[in-house]
């Protein structure tokens, strides 16, 4: 079996990109319980504003990929641009998440080689690209639901993970996300190290200091493969 790499996203991601201009085991689709689908969060351009929701996100949409780490994986949107001005309610990159390949000391550096991601800011000024803190709590949200698409959003030997960053926190909260088309998480559903078989044990993210969304591909010991992903219908689940 190939061993998948964690997210080392936490330390090495850059909070640039565009600027202004599951409940169910294995986390394909969560059952929200109590919770209440929200409405949209508006985006185009790759950004978000707080002028046109209600949950106070605000925020750019932006690649990440570990080949700025020394790593063999690289993501950009679809055009090839440095930030995604070509569309209005979708996001979409395509990219390549590549093998893990051996440290100095002969084990799979996955430090190094952890993939690569979309991600999200939900508290940015604008023209700044420093994320904030967001706290979800104080908004009533308590968990996010989005489309996933594509031509290769799941592809064949690979994993697509849904991953929340803390604000000061290196460590990764996750869950794997298995099917393509509608996926919800609440944050409950998010456990630090979703990778490890005792995952459900350890912490979920501390919803006061929220800072960023993650579709995280992530890289194996086995072989490298491509994706192509589109994240459209971004929604909060509230209380």
């Amino acid at each position: 079996m190939a061993a998948a790499a964690c997210d080392d996203s936490g330390s090495t991601a850059t909070t640039g990109g565009a600027t202004t201009g599951t409940a169910t085991t294995g986390g394909a689709t969560s059952t929200t319980g109590a919770a209440v689908m929200g409405q949209p969060i508006p985006f185009s351009m790759g950004w978000a504003d707080l002028a046109n929701n209600t949950y106070g996100i605000q925020g750019a949409f932006y690649t990440f990929g570990d080949a700025a780490d020394g790593g063999g994986s690289t993501i950009a949107p679809d055009s090839g641009a440095v930030d995604f001005s070509m569309y209005a309610e979708n996001v979409c990159a395509a990219g390549s998440a590549g093998m893990v390949m051996n440290g100095a000391d002969g084990m799979p550096a996955f430090s190094t080689y952890w993939g690569a991601a979309i991600g999200f800011n939900l508290s940015q000024e604008k023209g700044v690209d420093t994320a904030l803190p967001y706290n979800a709590s104080t908004n009533g949200v308590v968990g996010f639901a989005f489309n996933v698409g594509g031509t290769s959003a799941i592809p064949t030997g690979g994993e697509l993970r849904f991953n929340v960053k803390v604000n000061g926190d290196t460590n990764n909260y996750c869950a794997k996300i298995t099917t393509p088309g509608a996926n919800s998480f609440m944050l409950t559903d998010l456990h630090q190290s979703c990778w490890d078989a005792a995952s459900a044990t350890l912490p979920t993210p501390d919803p006061s200091k929220l800072e960023a969304l993650h579709w995280q591909y992530v890289t194996n010991t086995m072989a490298s493969y491509t994706f192509n992903l589109c994240i459209s219908d971004l929604r909060v689940l509230t209380n």
